[in-house]
C-alpha cells in the first residue's frame, strides 16, 4: 500500500509559503476573557465557548461557519449574562463580535442576512428575560449597540437595508422596550432606539418608492378589462401616495422633546413586515373579485368559473410581480408554491395558447430561484408535469418538456465529507432525478428528449 506524502515531503514553494503564513499559536483576545470568566463555574459551557473564541480569534476565521455557533451559544446561555453584574460589558463584547462579522462580510449578501438575523434574534431573546431593573442595568450598553447599528446608515447603507427588511424586525425590539415605559420610576433613554427605528423606516419607505407603483403597474399589464375591474382599492395601502404620506409623517415626529411619545408615533406607522403582509394578501383577494368588482368568494379548492378566469389570471400576474420584487424575499418560497397551484388550475381549464406565456414565465422564475429553493422549484415542475400529461395534448407536453430540459439539472457536486464521513453533496440532486423519472414514467413514448438529457447528465457527472 502506497504511503501518502506528508506536507514536509511535498516540494511546493506555494504550500510552504502558505503553511508558514498560517502557522502560529492562536491567542484569545484578552478583552474577550470576561465572557469566559462569567461562565467559569460551568465546565461544559466554558469549554464550548473557549473553543468558539479560539476560532473567532483565528486570523483566517470563517464567519459562515462561526455565526450559527455564536447564535446558538448566545440564545442558549443568555440568562447567565443577564444575571451577572458584568452582563452589560459582556453584551457589548458579544454584539461587538456580530458587528465585526458584519464589517468583515460587507459584500456577502446571504451571509449578511444570516448575521443580522442571528444578532437581532439574540437581542430579542435577552430583552424577553429583562425586568425593569435589568433594563436600567443594561441601558447604556443597549443604547451603545443601537447607536452602532445606526452608523451603518452612513458607512454601509446596504447593511442598513438588510436590517430594515430582515425576518426579525427592529419594530419588535422597540415594542418590547416601549412596554417598560409604563414604569415611571425607570431611568432609560429612549432616544437611540427611536432614532434607529426612524432611520430604518425611512430607508424602507425610500426602497418602496423606488419600486414600481403597484396600481399603474397592474393596470398597464392586464389590459382594457381592468377599467371595469375595481382593483384600485386593493392597492391603496401599498401605493406610492400612501407610502409618501407615511414618510412625510415620519419626518416631522419629534423624538427629542419626549422620545417615548415619539417612539409610539413611529411604531404606529407600517414597518417592512406590515407592507410584506399587505402584498401577500393581494393575490388571494384578486382571485375572489369578478370583472365588474363583485366579490365572488371563490375557495381555493373550487374550480374556476368561466366568468372568473380573468381574476385568476390577474392573481397569477401579481404573484409574478411578488417574485420579481427583491424586498419581498421573505415570502418568495410560499409565492412559488401559490404560483404552482394557480397554474394547475389554469392548465385544467384553459387551452395551451391561453396559458403558454404564464408557463414560460414560470420556468424563468423557477430558474432564477432554484438555488434558493431547489426542492420547491422541483416540486412545482413535478406537479405541473402531472397536469400537462393529464391533458393529453402532445404540443403542450412537448413545450413543457423542452422547458424542463432548459431548466437545467441539479448535479451532485460532491465537495467532501462531513464529520460523520457522509458525503457533502447537493441535496437537490436525487430529488431532481426522481422528478425527471416521475415525468418519464407518466408517458415514456413522449419523453425521449427528457430521458436522453437525464442519461447525458448522469454520464457526465455521475450520482
Amino acid at each position: 500500500m502506497n504511503k501518502m506524502p506528508t506536507a514536509a515531503e511535498i516540494e511546493s514553494d506555494a504550500l510552504k509559503a502558505n503553511l508558514a503564513e498560517t502557522a502560529g499559536e492562536v491567542i484569545i483576545d484578552p478583552k474577550l476573557r470576561l465572557l469566559l470568566d462569567i461562565v467559569s463555574g460551568y465546565k461544559g459551557i466554558h469549554s464550548s465557548l473557549e473553543h468558539l473564541l479560539y476560532e473567532i480569534c483565528h486570523p483566517y476565521r470563517n464567519w459562515g461557519l462561526l455565526i450559527p455557533q455564536l447564535r446558538s451559544f448566545c440564545l442558549k446561555n443568555s440568562s447567565y449574562y443577564q444575571r451577572h453584574a458584568q452582563g452589560p460589558a459582556a453584551f457589548t463584547l458579544l454584539t461587538g463580535l456580530f458587528l465585526q462579522a458584519l464589517n468583515d462580510s460587507a459584500k456577502k449578501g446571504t451571509l449578511l442576512i444570516q448575521i443580522i438575523e442571528a444578532q437581532l434574534a439574540w437581542v430579542e431573546k435577552l430583552l424577553s428575560l429583562f425586568g425593569p431593573e435589568d433594563l436600567q442595568h443594561f441601558g447604556p450598553a443597549l443604547n451603545g449597540y443601537f447607536h452602532r447599528l445606526a452608523t451603518f446608515d452612513q458607512s454601509d447603507p446596504a447593511i442598513m437595508m438588510y436590517i430594515a427588511q430582515g425576518q426579525h424586525p427592529m419594530k419588535k425590539l422597540a415594542l418590547r422596550l416601549l412596554a417598560f415605559s409604563q414604569d415611571k420610576s425607570l431611568i432609560f433613554d429612549y432616544r437611540p432606539v427611536s432614532m434607529l427605528t426612524r432611520i430604518i423606516l425611512d430607508r424602507n419607505y425610500n426602497y418602496w418608492l423606488q419600486e414600481d407603483d403597484p396600481l399603474p403597474w397592474f393596470l398597464g399589464r392586464c389590459g382594457a378589462l381592468c377599467e371595469d375591474f375595481h382593483s384600485g382599492q386593493l392597492f391603496t395601502a401599498i401605493s406610492h401616495d400612501t407610502i409618501r404620506k407615511h414618510q412625510e409623517r415620519l419626518a416631522v415626529i419629534d423624538i427629542e422633546t419626549d422620545p417615548i411619545i415619539g417612539l409610539e408615533e413611529i411604531l404606529s406607522l407600517p414597518a417592512h413586515v406590515d407592507i410584506v403582509r399587505l402584498y401577500k394578501e393581494i393575490p388571494a383577494r384578486l382571485a375572489t373579485v369578478e370583472v365588474g368588482g363583485e366579490d365572488k368568494g371563490v375557495a381555493d379548492s373550487d374550480p374556476i368559473p368561466l366568468e372568473n378566469r380573468f381574476a385568476e389570471n390577474q392573481k397569477l400576474l401579481f404573484l409574478f410581480r411578488i417574485m420579481d420584487t427583491r424586498g419581498l424575499y421573505l415570502i418568495h418560497e410560499e409565492t412559488l408554491r401559490e404560483i404552482n397551484r394557480s397554474l394547475v388550475q389554469l392548465i385544467r381549464q384553459q387551452s395551451f395558447e391561453e396559458i403558454e406565456q404564464f408557463l414560460l414565465t414560470t420556468f424563468q422564475l423557477l430558474r432564477a430561484n432554484v438555488r434558493k429553493y431547489p426542492h420547491t422549484s422541483l416540486q412545482c415542475i413535478q406537479v405541473l408535469g402531472g397536469e400537462v400529461f393529464d391533458r393529453g395534448k402532445s404540443r403542450m407536453v412537448e413545450a413543457f418538456l423542452w422547458e424542463v430540459v432548459r431548466f437545467g439539472f441539479q448535479y451532485a457536486n460532491v465537495t467532501g465529507v462531513d464529520e460523520d464521513w457522509q458525503p457533502l453533496t447537493n441535496p437537490a440532486h436525487l430529488a431532481n432525478i426522481r422528478v425527471w423519472l416521475n415525468l418519464i414514467m407518466q408517458e415514456p413514448k413522449w419523453c425521449s428528449t427528457l430521458f436522453s438529457a437525464l442519461i447525458i447528465n448522469l454520464k457526465l457527472t455521475g450520482t
